[in-house]
């Protein structure tokens, strides 16, 4: 069943992680791995009729490939305004081989501005890290003035992921390729590389946050694929609290989950019949502080995700999407 259309004291705001949207005839991550242009018209028109059903305000993508195409189908929906950061990688082997994907934003309202998030060097000089840190995907940082609510800070954001980053060009100088001690390198620091990539990802990105909320007193969404959950070790670090907390204005300073407390959460992505929400929506404290004039209501569309076969996530998802209604008190 379709999701009710918003009405107009209702601001929608969606993530979804596309899932490859690489057009052919390019393919993604390996030459083998591609559309045919019938599952291509699938997944565009997949993609058409969720947004026909939510029409959403301000929409997040992730793992995106073929830009204009995307923007094409945002436009003829109602999001003429569209924004990315940066372009996909293509292999310097092979010209129709997209290795690296970027974020995107849609949105009814015009940006005030758009831009990437980049590595503080000075905060990571003080962390004593390299400061030629990079995200593996660039996030987006978009400003837009949202109706009722003023202007409003959207971060776009694709964590690295939990597989491993390849370190062969290591092991394959210390011992014999395709070894068992080769293998075993590269699969357990190579994770422990991602795992801190990506955690070093958020820090940043919320020194980004904190900073923007401190100086320009701003709204703030953050929301897009963490590619772990939110409460775990490595990125809970962002909920802390802050002992003997500043005076009023400041405390509200931080961002807060939009999904309800003590509620069974809707796993956005299965990987071996194991679900995990790996998506979310996090919004400024301010937003869902008691004393709010608004009221949010967290949604998650899976239908395409449970119990489905990879050829079906293939031209939809294979995570769910994730929404938020801000309703005006």
């Amino acid at each position: 069943m379709a999701e009710p259309i918003p009405s107009p004291t209702t601001l929608r705001i969606a993530s979804l992680n596309l899932f490859n949207y690489a057009a052919p005839p390019f393919s993604y991550y390996h030459p083998d791995d591609h559309y045919t242009a019938l599952q291509w018209q699938e997944k565009n028109d997949w993609l058409a009729k969720q947004l026909t059903a939510l029409n959403p305000d301000v929409i997040g993508f992730e793992e995106v490939f073929s830009i204009e195409e995307l923007k094409i189908i945002c436009l003829t929906h109602g999001l003429p305004y569209f924004a990315t950061v940066t372009s996909p990688k293509i292999d310097e082997d092979d010209p129709f081989l997209f290795f690296r994907p970027v974020v995107a934003i849609a949105s009814k309202y015009p940006f005030v501005s758009t831009h990437a998030v980049t590595a503080n060097q000075s905060l990571l000089s003080a962390l004593n890290l390299p400061t030629e840190f990079k995200f593996n995907r660039l996030p987006i940082k978009a400003l837009i003035n949202i109706p009722d609510m003023g202007p409003t800070c959207f971060y776009i954001v694709h964590l690295k992921s939990k597989r491993p980053t390849p370190l062969s060009h290591y092991t394959d100088n210390q011992f014999e390729p395709h070894s068992y001690a080769n293998a075993l390198i590269n699969e357990t620091i190579g994770r422990y590389h991602s795992d801190m990539q990506r955690t070093l990802e958020l820090a940043l990105l919320f020194n980004d946050v904190i900073t923007t909320q401190a100086n320009q007193h701003v709204h703030t969404i953050v929301m897009g694929d963490f590619n772990d959950q939110i409460n775990a070790e490595g990125l809970g670090f962002i909920f802390n609290s802050v002992p003997d907390d500043p005076n009023p204005e400041e405390a509200t300073l931080g961002l807060n989950d939009s999904y309800p407390l003590m509620t069974p959460r809707t796993p956005t992505h299965y990987y071996r019949d194991e679900g995990k929400v790996l998506d979310y929506i996090l919004t400024d404290k301010m937003l869902s502080h008691t004393d709010s004039k608004f009221v949010m209501q967290y949604h998650a569309l899976d239908q395409h995700i449970v119990n489905t076969s990879p050829q079906t996530q293939k031209i939809s998802s294979d995570h769910a999407l994730v929404y938020i209604d801000i309703v005006k008190k």
